[in-house]
């Protein structure tokens, strides 16, 4: 490599993240131009390849986990209506697994490929949904408007169920097997749905709650 790039400043952001800012010669611009087959410099194409190098550094030994794009369930509004973000994950968990993720950075149509490959071949991700709370921030980062926390201790209970049409046209909603063990419910129990209000951080919704009214029958019923 000729030339050189030095890093000269690191800001850290509000939203915990940090950008590095870095002084590049000219030579190290031809340099990197001659490589990457650029008539001329692409402060995109640097920022991609800096990003590439530094997920590799970080990963080095994991060298088979590398990050990939991913469409993320963040919220299921009170239609039903899900909600998702494009973003990149990375395998940083303590077993390697995806529990990291940033906003996606789609520069060319190259990426636009790359994130569709990885989208069809892994579906929808609801991991970060069960295990994690989103929150909308838009007014405090307009650039990246879902924040995420992981739960402090893992909810086992926490399942995501899909809303499905039978013959008749009627809908309904299977339950995990596991959570029916837990719950100790049985086929045949009377189940009473029920709606209420939520109130989140980021504003209220609707939601709804299941009573079981064959193990806790209430109160004046035969």
């Amino acid at each position: 490599m000729k030339g050189k790039f030095e890093l000269v400043e690191e800001v850290q952001n509000d939203d915990g993240t940090w950008s590095l800012i870095f002084d590049i010669d000219d030579e190290f611009q031809e340099w990197f131009k001659e490589r990457q087959g650029l008539r001329r410099w692409s402060q995109k194409r640097f920022q991609k390849v800096l990003r590439e190098a530094l997920v590799s550094a970080v990963t080095r030994d994991a060298p088979a986990l590398g990050w990939k794009y991913a469409q993320l369930l963040v919220n299921i509004d009170e239609d039903g209506e899900e909600q998702y973000i494009i973003a990149e994950i990375y395998p940083l968990g303590d077993n390697g697994e995806y529990e990291t993720f940033c906003a996606a950075h789609l520069y060319e149509q190259t990426d636009l490929r790359l994130a569709l490959e990885d989208i069809e071949k892994d579906g929808i991700n609801r991991w970060f949904y069960d295990n994690g709370t989103f929150a909308w921030t838009q007014d405090k980062i307009p650039q990246w408007p879902w924040d995420w926390k992981k739960n402090e201790h893992p909810n086992k209970d926490r399942c995501t169920v899909t809303v499905q049409e039978n013959d008749d046209g009627e809908l309904y909603i299977e339950l995990p097997q596991v959570l029916m063990d837990q719950l100790s419910w049985e086929l045949g129990d009377e189940v009473e749905w029920d709606e209420i209000e939520i109130f989140e951080d980021w504003g209220e919704h609707k939601g709804f709650t299941l009573a079981n009214l064959t193990k806790n029958p209430k109160e004046g019923s035969p």
